[in-house]
């Protein structure tokens, strides 16, 4: 065996096996690159020229068969490998002074030639020692020169594919399209809401496609009856945020997609079907039973009703219904059950204000789309209204008297039982009942003869009556109503007929004892849980009287008058300041006793000294023929009219009563434009009364000392109920806050929208939309000029008492009048205006009473609505009661 043979036969073939891994390896890697880059190459073309599937199935066919001849030529390698003379001539071409050295040895080595025996067989040995020396310090480095260029360029495909993926959105999509042309896959993405679903007939379906991806400059919207229907296109335009926007209009079942570049999305489904709605509507009405008004039927979902009436509702619905019910505004539902036919039903009783939303459902599910809220008003029954019309003044009589009284007593469910309450100042109640019988226009008029005699009255006392009517209300009742407090001074002599007693509404003087009077009067109409400000209010009042009487006390002193009247002064401060306590405590039943000794206290006082008449508490005017004598009375003015000329508040109270004047005007300028809209009248005349109105000014100031009439609630019944009578509620003046109780006869129930008649022809509506913003900034100045007033009369308790309370419900009302012009309801503008018109004189003649010094007087409750707008409002009232 020669080892240098063997030697040199391994060293080849090592090189033989290196050189064929090494060519193997580069075909694969360069068969790679190739088809990377011929897929490179189609999935370029598919991404900017969108190619069609036929041709994308060509390039496949291409890169497989590319594919398929570099696994032929690496098979082809594989089953011929290298021989040890091709790679001795490898080695021979690197290194030239091998001469032919390795590739004749290799000869030797690999059979191809054998030497002869002899001379021949040493020469091969020694090639061979030698060939395998060389070998044996040599390197073929068949992977750096065969493996490295092939892997070069498949860098260069590799980073060529990675820099496509990476700039371009949606390369990655292309290259699978073209590696795998059955594929779905594509360049633009669409996603689309709402997708498919049942949707109700007669809304809108709004379809947003966005688009991601290769965003397209266009689309389609394409939609089919059938799935057999060719399809029908609408062009969508895509905007610059990648989505579109198309309604479709519900009306009947279809398939629909989107088509925008390389993509479409499924057929989504549109389901139509008729939302459930209320075909028809009765609510049938049973008032409580002590009305006496029978069940009434009712179209309006809105209803007005007295508080405790029945409401049925039976509804039917406009498909098949699965379930029903009335949902309130709190949450709370009741579910209607099914009736006969497509009918549902049920019933509830009407406790108070609230509204309702009718929930329908039909019988797969489906929700109704009617959301309206409708409105149950829960008229409270009234008290009844009483007075004492005859005489209905205060009196001074003599003792034995017999006084005739006329009661007239209103309610709107009749009156169950009707009396005179009178006593004697600081004597316990006594009773006359009386025979209300038949009311006529609900009014019931009784009379009576009040003897005076068995009282065992005495000069300058007092007798205190007043009315009490009782109705027929058994749920929450009974409402009592109760007449202004009546005084009769026992100061006339025998023989004499009764005649009117001063009262602080009588002429311009003001006197402690019509003061005290009044807060008596005041305190007992107050009634049950009366409001703490109303307490206060009187307790300030109270406070007032007590200031003048506390004058008189030290007049009486300083001046030495008789000791039974300084007793009886000091008597009534006391009972004064223990009434304002208990006022201010809001006890009504421990105010009044309190008061009413203290009026008795202060007719003692002028019974021991007449001279000092009815305790004036005004400076007298020049021109007043009857100036006091007495020298406390003098006392006593003097020190008011010094008060009077210090009084830091005057400037502000002067600037007050100025603008509330020219509110007056322009809130009567629009309050004729509201009643000429009620009127059905055209905006020529309306507009040029409006601009007389402005220019002129209908509202005088109110003359000082005027007062408004006895118990004005402005109460008047209303709204129809069927054949007999009903209920609605209007808003007029009558309670500080310039709210009252409407109610009137008629055939028909219902409750009217408020909104004007059309006028005739060729006269152009009023448009109160556009005096709405006028009414709505005049009751925003009322609203701070109130503030103002209030914030004065925090300083100085008699410095805007009355005014700015009032003038707050004044501006209330100016917005409910500007909120009506905003929805065109003639009407309600027309009441709520005049009522504003009203609270604005009531506060010009609180303030002018406070000009005039006359800071106790009692507040100017209501005042009635302008005479002019009597009309308008009537007829309001009158389509309010008729209206469905």
């Amino acid at each position: 065996m020669n080892p240098s043979a063997d030697n040199a036969r391994s060293s080849l073939a090592a090189a033989s096996h290196a050189k064929d891994a090494a060519r193997r390896l580069r075909a694969g890697v360069l068969a790679t690159a190739l088809v990377a880059s011929g897929l490179l190459v189609a999935a370029a073309a598919d991404y900017w020229i969108v190619l069609p599937p036929a041709a994308r199935w060509a390039g496949l066919a291409g890169l497989l068969f590319v594919a398929g001849v570099s696994v032929d030529r690496v098979r082809r390698l594989w089953r011929r490998p290298a021989s040890l003379r091709e790679v001795a001539l490898d080695f021979e071409s690197d290194r030239p002074d091998a001469g032919c050295e390795v590739s004749t040895a290799a000869e030797y080595l690999g059979g191809g030639r054998t030497p002869e025996p002899g001379y021949e067989t040493e020469i091969a040995a020694a090639l061979q020692w030698r060939v395998a020396a060389r070998l044996a310090a040599s390197d073929f480095a068949y992977a750096r020169r065969l493996l490295l260029p092939a892997l070069g360029v498949a860098g260069l495909v590799g980073a060529a594919l990675v820099a496509f993926v990476a700039l371009f959105p949606g390369a990655s999509i292309a290259l699978r399209r073209t590696a795998a042309p059955w594929s779905r896959a594509s360049l633009t993405r669409i996603d689309v809401t709402p997708g498919s679903g049942d949707f109700p007939v007669g809304r809108d379906l709004v379809i947003t496609p966005r688009f991601s991806g290769r965003v397209p400059k266009s689309a389609e919207f394409q939609f089919r009856e059938t799935p057999a229907a060719p399809w029908r296109s609408v062009p969508l335009a895509i905007g610059t945020n990648g989505t579109a926007r198309h309604a479709i209009p519900v009306v009947r079942s279809i398939g629909w997609r989107v088509v925008a570049g390389d993509a479409a999305t499924p057929e989504y489904r549109l389901e139509a079907h008729v939302p459930p709605a209320v075909k028809d509507l009765v609510v049938v009405l049973a008032p409580p039973a002590y009305t006496r008004i029978q069940p009434f039927e009712r179209k309006s979902p809105d209803i007005a009703v007295v508080r405790g009436t029945r409401a049925e509702f039976r509804i039917e619905a406009n498909v098949p219904l699965g379930r029903a019910a009335i949902r309130f505004t709190n949450g709370t539902e009741v579910a209607l059950a099914p009736l006969a036919g497509n009918r549902w039903g049920a019933a509830i009783t009407v406790a108070h204000d609230t509204e309702y939303t009718i929930v329908l459902a039909d019988a797969r599910g489906h929700p109704g789309l009617d959301q309206t809220h409708h409105a149950i008003r829960a008229i409270r029954d009234e008290a009844p209204t009483v007075d004492i019309p005859v005489p209905g003044q205060d009196l001074r009589a003599a003792a034995t008297d017999i006084l005739p009284l006329t009661v007239e007593a209103t309610d709107d469910f009749g009156i169950s039982a009707l009396r005179i309450v009178y006593h004697k100042l600081g004597q316990p109640e006594r009773e006359l009942v009386l025979d209300a019988g038949a009311a006529r226009d609900g009014k019931s008029t009784a009379t009576a003869a009040l003897a005076l005699a068995e009282l065992g009255l005495g000069e300058y006392e007092l007798v205190a009556y007043h009315a009490e009517a009782t109705d027929n209300n058994t749920l929450d009742g009974p409402g009592i109503g109760r007449s202004p407090t009546y005084f009769v001074e026992i100061t006339q002599k025998e023989g004499t007929a009764p005649s009117a007693a001063k009262s602080q509404a009588d002429g311009q003087k003001v006197n402690l004892l019509s003061i005290q009077k009044q807060i008596v009067a005041d305190t007992a109409s107050l009634p049950a849980g009366a409001k703490a400000d109303r307490f206060g209010a009187l307790a300030r009042r109270q406070t007032d009287a007590v200031e003048f009487a506390r004058m008189y006390q030290g007049a009486l002193a300083r001046n030495g008058a008789p000791p039974a009247a300084q007793d009886d002064m000091n008597t009534a401060v006391d009972r004064m300041e223990k009434a304002a306590g208990r006022l201010a405590q809001a006890d009504r039943a421990g105010a009044l006793p309190a008061e009413e000794d203290a009026l008795a206290s202060l007719y003692k006082v002028v019974r021991a000294m007449p001279q000092l008449k009815e305790l004036p508490t005004q400076p007298p005017k020049p021109s007043d023929d009857d100036k006091p004598s007495e020298p406390s009375v003098n006392v006593v003015l003097e020190e008011i009219r010094k008060q009077k000329a210090a009084d830091p508040n005057r400037p502000v109270l002067e600037d007050a009563l100025g603008k509330l004047q020219a509110m007056a005007k322009a809130q009567a300028a629009l309050a004729d434009a509201a009643a000429a809209a009620a009127a059905g009248e055209g905006s020529a005349d309306a507009l040029a009364r409006m601009k007389e109105r402005e220019g002129k000014g209908d509202s005088a100031p109110s003359k000082a000392g005027s007062s408004p009439p006895s118990g004005a609630q402005a109460k008047a019944k209303g709204a129809g109920q069927g054949q007999g009578r009903g209920e609605g509620e209007g808003k007029g003046p009558g309670e500080p806050n310039g709210q009252a109780r409407g109610e009137t006869s008629g055939k028909d129930a219902g409750k009217g929208d408020g909104k004007a008649p059309r006028p005739g022809k060729g006269a152009k509506p009023v448009d109160l939309a556009k005096l709405a913003p006028k009414q709505q900034q005049l009751g925003e100045a009322a609203k701070q000029l109130a503030d103002r007033l209030d914030r004065l009369s925090g300083k100085d308790q008699r410095a805007g008492h009355n005014a700015g309370q009032g003038l707050a419900g004044t501006a209330a009302q100016m917005q409910r009048a500007a909120q009506a012009m905003r929805a065109d309801k003639a009407g309600e503008a027309t009441v709520a205006g005049a009522n504003s018109g009203a609270g604005l004189q009531s506060a010009i003649a609180a303030i002018e009473r406070l000009l005039e010094g006359r800071a106790t007087l009692s507040d100017v409750a209501s005042e009635e609505a302008p005479a002019r707008y009597e009309a308008p409002i009537a007829d309001y009232f009158k389509r309010l009661s008729r209206a469905e």
